[in-house]
């Protein structure tokens, strides 16, 4: 499994410009268990990031994402490209637009810069997903009207629906 994991974030790697590190000239191995996790400012509280390469806050970069179980990402959007391999657990993706689908474990999301989305994590042990960003991480939440709201207003929202 984590050769074949590692075989996707190749692939995903590849077809992102800048995606290697400037000056990487080695591999670089990340297990889930070696991470650091941490809350990002702007991002749900149930929700860590754990840095696998590159600098989410400045550029192009790989993280893991930790979803606590029924974590609500609200509806929100990225500067960045995001690319998704969900790697355990399963749940719910929203796309402004479109009806919800589920998404598994080995399943790929591909978000493009400022489209609308959300995520619930519906696995009971939470959910960890690889995310591939070609910029900067943030994140800018919305209201059904695509207006920008704040982190708090977004998480209000989305415990009413």
């Amino acid at each position: 499994m984590k050769n074949g994991l590692a075989l996707v974030l190749g692939l995903v790697g590849l077809s992102i410009p800048g995606f290697a590190s400037a000056g990487q000239t080695q591999p670089k191995f990340a297990s889930p268990d070696e991470l650091t996790y941490k809350n990002f400012p702007g991002v749900p509280e149930c929700l860590a990031v754990g840095v696998v390469s590159g600098d989410p806050a400045s550029g192009p970069s790989t993280v893991l994402l930790k979803f606590a179980p029924k974590c609500d990402t609200a509806m929100h959007w990225h500067s960045a490209n995001e690319q998704l391999v969900i790697v355990k657990g399963n749940g719910t993706m929203q796309v402004e637009g479109e009806a919800a689908r589920p998404v598994v474990a080995g399943g790929y999301v591909m978000q493009p810069s400022k489209h609308p989305h959300r995520f619930i994590c519906d696995a009971s042990n939470g959910c960890l997903i690889y995310a591939v960003s070609d910029a900067k991480f943030d994140m800018h939440y919305v209201d059904d009207s695509g207006k920008e709201i704040s982190l708090d207003e977004a998480q209000k929202r989305a415990n009413k629906m």
